[in-house]
């Protein structure tokens, strides 16, 4: 009977892993290339490029093409074996997702004034919207099937892609407030100043956090118990650094880098937040009602005969236990 249990369990999970399809994401990968390369050849002619430009519009360029032939492999039969889930997939997904997020810092990098700059007060401005937002939104798209692959083969939850968020956001945040703090200092050594460090420090923590809970997650080792006690720090720390540096004396102020990955790393953290909070007390709820099973007896034959009681103790499984 156990064998049969668990038989069945694997099937359920081989068909779940089957039933997974990514064509969807790599389509929208290769969408959200589009306005990079567009946004890339309107501003800055191709004569113009120096190394930095010219390594930022090849990626996407990159990106566009191994999406487009990843999501058309999902719809040609003889070539979806090599695809939806095989390593041949995951290596491709780790590929641009390297690309992406070196291609994120040399584009967001104000220093390379490419999609952003520094005002003379030392605040990051956006120069190319189209630019600044897509490349995020191409990042985040990349993070997400990276972590899918391990959320399908592990733990069937979204763990994973929520703490690497919160780490490539914690990433982010660090190394443009260490780039802007000397600017920001050397313009007002005030409030200002100190919201720059507190940036800087915080992410720091977060991002320790964040590579913490990632490994734990993808080895299934993460409890609800401690996947709370490693969020809350993480939203305490965010939900206060939203106040401190997206005010009207912070260096978020305006819309820049450090505005969005505070409020990226905001909402992710207080989702994970959430859902390790619904899983202790409202998964409780639930296994305790489930722990109180009627106990159901069939009575085979005459009263020499055995009786077999069956007792539903989890769901899914039934304990049979022989009375003579």
């Amino acid at each position: 009977m156990t064998d049969s249990i668990e038989t069945t369990k694997m099937e359920r999970l081989n068909g779940n892993i089957r039933k997974v399809r990514r064509n969807w994401t790599w389509t929208i990968q290769m969408f959200l290339s589009v306005p990079v390369l567009c946004a890339f050849i309107e501003a800055f002619p191709l004569s113009n490029f120096n190394a930095m430009a010219t390594f930022a519009f090849a990626v996407p360029c990159f990106s566009l093409v191994i999406s487009m032939i990843m999501s058309a492999m999902h719809y040609i039969w003889f070539l979806k074996k090599f695809v939806g889930g095989t390593p041949f997939e995951l290596v491709m997904a780790m590929i641009l997702l390297g690309l992406w997020i070196a291609a994120a810092v040399v584009i967001e990098d104000p220093r390379n004034d490419i999609a952003s700059s520094i005002r003379p007060t030392g605040v990051q401005w956006i120069k190319q919207a189209n630019l600044y937002f897509f490349t995020w939104f191409a990042l985040f798209c990349n993070v997400y099937l990276f972590g899918s692959f391990f959320r399908d083969y592990k733990t069937y939850d979204l763990r994973v892609v929520g703490w690497i968020s919160v780490l490539a956001a914690s990433l982010m945040l660090l190394t443009v407030s260490s780039y802007l703090k000397d600017g920001i200092c050397d313009a007002d050594n005030g409030v200002i100043c100190f919201r720059t460090k507190y940036a800087m420090v915080s992410s720091v923590i977060v991002s320790c956090i964040a590579l913490i809970a990632s490994v734990l997650s993808y080895m299934s080792k993460m409890s609800p118990r401690l996947g709370l006690v490693l969020a809350s720090p993480s939203a305490a720390i965010y939900s206060f650094g939203v106040v401190m540096l997206t005010s009207a004396s912070g260096p978020g102020r305006t819309l820049g880098t450090i505005y969005f990955t505070i409020w990226t790393g905001t909402t992710i953290s207080m989702l994970l937040l959430i859902g390790e909070f619904n899983d202790i007390f409202l998964d409780a709820e639930h296994t305790d009602e489930t722990d109180s099973k009627m106990e159901t007896k069939v009575q085979m034959g005459c009263n020499d005969h055995p009786t077999i009681i069956a007792e539903e103790s989890n769901p899914g499984f039934v304990d049979v236990k022989i009375r003579k």
